[in-house]
């Protein structure tokens, strides 16, 4: 069953009924909920319309379920660099912030590695570098 359907309609006066589109005097977009019950979003003149308004609603329902899937990859990526969703929501992290922490602790390895091995000129540049990465890109809100 479609959570999304359009249906023809008519006002005989007392009520609103569906009926077939060539009684029609407008067309009413419906969503189902979980249980199967309908309630109409709008109601337009044209069907064509109305199929245009549930498209946007069907491609608004793929795009959310895209972000959530996104979210929990970001969660995982928190969890990576020993980030919580709570921390990063509670000092204000964007999910920018959190990569740019990744990229940065993995040059501060780069410059430890680099300083046990002697190369203290290439250790200061990483460790610069990484404190780079963590500065908010101008322009960017902090």
């Amino acid at each position: 069953m479609d959570k999304y359907y359009v249906s023809g309609c008519v006002d005989n006066g007392n009520e609103i009924e569906t009926c077939d589109d060539s009684e029609a005097t407008f067309w009413t977009l419906y969503e189902r909920d979980e249980k199967g019950l309908s309630q109409g979003i709008v109601d337009l003149r044209f069907r064509e319309d109305a199929e245009a308004v549930m498209a946007v609603h069907m491609e608004h329902d793929r795009l959310q379920e895209q972000v959530k899937a996104l979210e929990s990859h970001l969660e995982d990526i928190y969890a990576v660099i020993g980030f919580s969703k709570e921390r990063c929501t509670q000092v204000g992290d964007s999910p920018f912030d959190c990569i740019r922490e990744i990229k940065a602790q993995g040059v501060e390895q780069l410059s430890r590695e680099s300083y046990e091995n002697g190369a203290y000129g290439v250790a200061m540049i990483a460790t610069q570098f990484a404190a780079q990465l963590r500065a908010k890109p101008e322009g960017e809100q902090p």
